[in-house]
């Protein structure tokens, strides 16, 4: 966690900024049992928690290496992000910590654009899409679209079992070459259909992991309206029949990497 502080005094754990118009969730508490507010400054807000700043610096040098722990105050950061997410928000990012009120103004003072930035994400989730290419549905078609790769296949069908061992070798073979070679082509096709069916698209980048019977190529986070989740989920559904691409879609959560994109 990367956080200022000088211990002793009152500081704050920022969430998310947030318009003014939004109000905290009362039934929510924050990372350190206390109660949500807002900072305003002009036309923009921040969502906080006041905290101590002596007993919150403790207790992240005692659990710091205990990832139970962490995974825990992880979560209900993010629990308190996606309850106030459906006003626009741009959420920051887990242990966000400021040494004082000042200091959180200051930071509101530093965003350029930051009303209008808060406007466009307004009513809209980041989800990440994975896409892997198969290997059980673009076989067939790479080998009946690629001449030597159909000629090897027809020699197979009728050859005696010794020349057959042989030739499906080479086959093997020969079809690996051209599978890995179309894989850059798939992966700019996927980036490219998603570019179209999304608000906004951003290639991350780690990929997918691979399995023997499919080849990750692409994730990507994605930003929805909501009435574009619905399309995009019926979309992703035919991807692997119409292109041998197969998909998942995560759940919808508050922007980070496009606000991290945008600040």
């Amino acid at each position: 966690m990367d956080y200022t502080t000088k211990r002793g005094e009152m500081n704050y754990y920022l969430y998310a900024f947030i318009p003014v118009t939004v109000l905290p969730q009362p039934e929510l508490l924050g990372l350190s049992g206390g109660q949500l507010e807002v900072i305003t400054a002009g036309d923009v807000a921040v969502l906080v928690e006041a905290v101590n700043g002596k007993a919150f610096a403790l207790e992240l040098e005692q659990q710091a290496q205990d990832p139970t722990w962490l995974a825990a105050k992880a979560v209900q950061h993010d629990t308190i992000v996606n309850a106030h997410l459906a006003q626009g928000l741009i959420p920051l990012r887990f242990g966000t910590l400021l040494e004082s009120r000042e200091a959180v103004l200051e930071l509101l003072a530093a965003q350029p654009n930051l009303a209008a930035r808060l406007l466009a994400l307004r009513g809209k989730r980041e989800f990440t899409v994975r896409v892997w290419a198969d290997r059980a549905i673009l076989e067939p078609r790479l080998i009946g679209d690629n001449e030597v790769l159909d000629d090897l296949q027809v020699q197979l069908s009728s050859a005696p079992k010794g020349k057959a061992y042989l030739l499906e070798r080479r086959l093997r073979e020969a079809f690996e070459k051209v599978f890995k070679a179309t894989l850059p082509e798939l992966r700019v096709m996927a980036f490219g259909l998603l570019s179209d069916l999304t608000d906004a698209v951003l290639p991350l980048e780690k990929t997918p992991a691979s399995t023997p019977e499919r080849y990750g190529l692409l994730e990507a986070a994605v930003l929805l309206g909501a009435r574009d989740e619905t399309l995009l989920h019926g979309e992703l559904a035919q991807w692997l029949e119409r292109y041998g691409l197969a998909t998942t879609i995560s759940q919808g959560f508050a922007a980070y990497y496009f606000a991290a994109e945008g600040a």
